[in-house]
């Protein structure tokens, strides 16, 4: 298990093996995050219990990146979280907004402190094999879990392409987000459709991407024109409409820690 340490570090990612669960939950299942010591971001790795399976399938130096396989059986565990730190509206709202986004039932819900905006509520973590790409982007750290089985760094890039982009389609993209040119939106799309400011990207948690604004059509398309920010990532600007598409990554993963 050590030697996961040194795979992150042959590509020059910095991973720290724990000697305590990351958070308080059940302390046999796999725990992973990621955070900031000394300034610096590192990758934190919980192993659970000593039947879990965890190592590296394949690393990419030039791209600072590496595909992480993790086994263990189901497994019930509590998590206590934020809802809705950063959003303006009521409470209530932000709590149901959460709800939602998590896909959790009320029978899910262990406690909920309106004022400090804390939920706790129950989960489990997935039977069979799972596989994360991690490492680099832009500018940080990042973590996703994959749909495909793949076993190399280019495997999950060319899994991860958004499915409705052809291999010669020029786009722009910002964490799980393509932005390509919006080439059959007319007039009366824009006239019939709904246009929002500073509107998020998507409903996939973690840290938003954030629009100056955003077009919904009635057909499901969804289309950005202006800066597109988010945190962990370098500022989009378009002068025009662009078209939207998002990865295939798993937008809501259960049975795992990590920040987005």
């Amino acid at each position: 298990m050590r030697n996961i340490e040194q795979h992150f570090a042959d590509v020059g990612l910095r991973c720290r093996l724990q000697k305590r669960p990351i958070v308080n939950a059940n302390h046999d299942i796999v725990q992973m995050d990621i955070r900031t010591r000394k300034g610096k971001e590192e990758f934190l790795i919980w192993p659970g219990h000593e039947d879990n399976q965890i190592h590296v399938l394949g690393k990419d130096k030039s791209f600072q990146q590496l595909v992480l396989f993790v086994k263990e059986p189901v497994r019930e565990f509590t998590v206590t979280t934020h809802f809705g730190r950063t959003d303006p509206r009521d409470r209530k709202g932000a709590l149901q907004d959460f709800m939602e986004m998590q896909r959790l039932r009320p029978s899910d819900v262990v406690s909920v402190n309106m004022d400090q905006r804390l939920i706790s509520y129950r989960d489990k973590t997935v039977e069979g094999k799972r596989r994360f790409l991690t490492g680099m982007d832009e500018c940080h750290y990042f973590m996703t879990q994959m749909t495909q089985p793949v076993s190399t760094v280019r495997e999950a890039h060319d899994a991860l392409r958004a499915p409705s982009l052809n291999s010669g389609d020029k786009f722009k993209r910002q964490g799980e987000w393509f932005f390509t040119e919006a080439k059959n939106l007319t007039a009366e799309d824009i006239r019939m459709g709904i246009i929002r400011k500073k509107r998020h990207i998507g409903d996939r948690g973690g840290n938003p991407h954030v629009a100056d604004e955003v077009l919904f059509l009635k057909d499901g398309r969804m289309f950005v024109r202006g800066r597109v920010r988010h945190v962990d990532h370098k500022t989009k600007k378009f002068s025009q409409w662009m078209l939207v598409r998002g990865n295939t990554e798993t937008s809501v993963s259960r049975g795992a820690t990590w920040i987005d």
